[in-house]
């Protein structure tokens, strides 16, 4: 009764602040010319901040590329929350050497941003069954696609949460993915500005006039540190946890319906050259599944 009426709540809350559902497809691109390389970063899961778009030298666009490797082996070789903090902070400071934070936000409040949140959810995770152990709940997360930009998708959770709120609450298999949900905000004291976003990895295609059923998935990687140790998924990948959306494309039978794989990312994410993007940050919950 006591969850049934936490939900109402939020529900309640958030109804001034949703729009209609939509999966909002990137329409930023990073160009590359004969002399310059065009990078958008955005801030995601945070509202009130704008995109930052830079043009870089092609020697400046290298050395992000070999930072940006040297930043995920570095985590790899992690194996504490402790190990990962600075590392997550030298980054913030290295895209802000390249002008690549999100208009309006400084270095001190993308770090305070991120690693007050991973703190202050583990605070609270001794109230939580961490029995299930096949995602990573209260986490770092750092990840990269590639290829089609629908393969992997942001999506502000305020858009999402009257779509489909109900099924979180009373399917019984999806509990601990609500109580983290329901405590991530109240530990953020129910703010609008900072309720994240969804993450979807993957989705399916159909087309009912070429009988084309087809699921296509996120091509990539995804690291996390969180309540149950590191956690990482490469290579083709699908999200996991249970979020499936219907998006309609409105152009004859066709319909496609998204996998999600992270809830409650608040971080920055970089649009780099041939759609490839790079994000870091914070997750209430992720579960992907990988081959």
């Amino acid at each position: 009764m006591i969850r049934k009426c936490l939900a109402v709540g939020i529900i309640l809350l958030f109804v001034g602040v949703t729009i209609a559902p939509s999966i909002n497809f990137n329409t930023v691109k990073a160009s590359y010319d004969d002399d310059l390389v065009e990078v958008t970063t955005q801030a995601c899961g945070i509202q009130g901040y704008g995109n930052t778009t830079v043009k870089l030298t092609k020697e400046q666009y290298q050395n992000l590329e070999q930072y940006l490797m040297k930043f995920r082996a570095r985590l790899n070789q992690t194996s504490t929350r402790d190990e990962a903090v600075p590392i997550f902070k030298d980054a913030v400071v290295e895209l802000d050497n390249y002008g690549l934070l999100p208009k309006g936000m400084s270095v001190e409040q993308i770090q305070r941003l991120i690693i007050r949140n991973v703190v202050q959810k583990q605070k609270i995770s001794r109230i939580l069954d961490t029995s299930v152990r096949d995602n990573n709940i209260f986490c770092f997360i750092a990840g990269s696609s590639s290829g089609n930009v629908k393969e992997t998708v942001f999506q502000p959770l305020r858009n999402k949460i009257i779509y489909n709120m109900f099924p979180w609450i009373f399917d019984p298999s999806l509990e601990i993915l609500f109580n983290v949900y329901t405590l991530g905000l109240i530990s953020l004291n129910f703010n609008p500005i900072k309720i994240g976003c969804l993450i979807y990895y993957g989705y399916h295609f159909i087309d009912h006039m070429t009988g084309i059923d087809e699921t296509y998935y996120s091509e990539g990687n995804v690291w996390t540190m969180g309540l149950f140790g590191q956690k990482s998924w490469d290579g083709s990948m699908i999200g996991s946890l249970g979020l499936k959306v219907p998006f309609h494309l409105g152009i004859g039978p066709t319909s496609s319906a998204f996998y999600c794989g992270a809830i409650g990312f608040t971080g920055i994410s970089l649009l780099l050259h041939n759609q490839e993007r790079f994000y870091l940050g914070f997750a209430l919950s992720v579960d992907i599944n990988s081959n």
